[in-house]
């Protein structure tokens, strides 16, 4: 009988195609990866029955790696990248190849990875990072790093398409990052924060709230730009990003293509940016200057008449809307330091007064510019609920700039439901029953 002589290992055992094992013991497999490049991998053990040898790290069998070749290979999957590619090169890959992204998003993304996956998972080699990684880390980010969940939808924001590029690329099998994400969501109110409006003020408090600023020398100077926020639905860094070529007051509308950030930023440190494209496109729009709306912002183009005019240029733009007492841009953080005061102070007046009157004092709740934003949307919303009202949800949406038409469903749906409340207590009793 002819043919040729098979090799044999150590105890007898025919080897097949690609196999050997060296004089050390070790075994050996050889082959092409899906560039035509050689590649070899290593074990201490031929098959499961194999024992590690004394003194040697655990391993997987050799045959049981040539499997998972074999069927990467007939998969497609580019199983060397995958054991040799770490997250950090596919993060450089993926960030590198994002070109449409906002500067500041991008920064952001940056700022995240560098800060909580560089040097821990990011080291890892793509290969190894499954379900059970993930989960460990997306579980660390909470309990070790206080993640809240705009912070966690953000670093899943960041890694989720790192892993789908791997996936498009052959690189790895499956993306264990949505399943991991699942599991954080459905183990508490970890999904999207459902807009309510139990996050704006009733129309009884704007006005006590308003009143009160008026009448109140220190805090007068915050009444035009509370007026606009309450008025206008606008995001405060498109409020503070406001130039006065912005305002057309002879159609009464504002328009918003600009929002201003103070962060911290890739040189680090901290300074104002304008980014001349809002948060989504639907940021891009013109909205309606209502007659407050209006004179607020006359009466602040007033005040810089006399006072002098912003002298801040940043990013080439200058002739701000609302600025200090020296000229400079306004932040997000002094605006609601500021609400945090007048807020603090009227609840004192109120408790005095409440008592004196012998009543139950009105209190205002903590808010921020936030809420404001909110509080302008629940006065549409409760103005398109009234009967005969023609106001649209999708003008809403567009006044809103709402990326997403559910946010502006979430606060019509809030506002019907206590439109309804309010109109069945209204004409309790007067329905005959018999």
């Amino acid at each position: 009988m002819s043919g040729a002589i098979k090799r044999r290992d150590s105890k007898g055992r025919i080897l097949f195609d690609g196999e050997q094992q060296k004089s050390t013991g070790q075994y050996e497999y050889r082959y092409y990866d899906g560039y035509g490049e050689r590649r070899s991998i290593y074990s201490w053990r031929l098959t499961n029955a194999d024992p590690v040898p004394k003194g040697k790290r655990a391993c997987k069998p050799l045959r049981e790696m040539e499997q998972e070749i074999i069927q990467d290979k007939h998969d497609s999957i580019e199983s060397f990248i995958a054991k040799s590619a770490t997250l950090n090169d596919r993060f450089q890959v993926y960030i590198e190849g994002k070109i449409h992204l906002k500067p500041s998003t991008k920064q952001n993304y940056i700022y995240m990875y560098d800060k909580y996956a560089r040097d821990t998972i990011g080291k890892k080699i793509m290969g190894d990072l499954n379900y059970s990684v993930m989960q460990r880390f997306y579980n660390e980010l909470i309990t070790k790093n206080g993640f809240k969940p705009n912070s966690m939808e953000v670093m899943h924001t960041v890694l989720n398409p790192i892993f789908e590029d791997a996936v498009a690329d052959n690189i790895i099998r499956t993306n264990p990052c949505p399943r991991a994400m699942k599991k954080i969501r459905d183990g508490g109110n970890w999904g999207r924060k459902r807009v309510s409006t139990k996050d704006a003020l009733t129309a009884e408090q704007q006005k006590a709230f308003i009143d009160f600023m008026r009448s109140h020398e220190e805090y007068s100077r915050w009444v035009n730009i509370v007026i606009v926020l309450l008025g206008s639905g606008l995001r405060i860094g498109e409020c503070t990003g406001l130039v006065w070529r912005d305002c057309d007051f002879k159609r009464n509308t504002i328009s918003v293509h600009r929002t201003l950030i103070y962060r911290k930023w890739e040189d680090e440190m901290c300074y104002y940016r304008v980014m001349p494209v809002p948060k989504t496109q639907k940021g891009i729009r013109k909205i309606p200057m209502f007659a407050e709306v209006r004179e607020a912002l006359l009466a602040e183009q007033k005040h810089q008449e006399e006072v002098g005019t912003a002298n801040t240029i940043i990013d080439g733009v200058g002739n701000w809307v609302f600025t200090n007492r020296y000229g400079t841009v306004l932040s997000p953080k002094s605006v609601n330091n500021a609400i945090e005061r007048i807020i603090r102070d009227y609840n004192r007046m109120e408790e005095v007064l409440a008592k004196e009157q012998g009543r139950v004092p009105q209190l205002l709740p903590h808010i921020t510019n936030h809420q404001l934003r909110h509080s302008f949307c629940t006065r549409l919303m409760e103005e398109s609920c009234k009967p005969g009202s023609n106001i649209p949800l999708k003008l809403i949406q567009d006044i809103m700039g709402h990326a997403d038409f559910s946010t502006t469903m979430d606060i019509y749906t809030d506002v019907s439901e206590k439109f309804k409340q309010d109109t069945m207590q209204a004409i309790q009793g007067s329905i005959y029953l018999g």
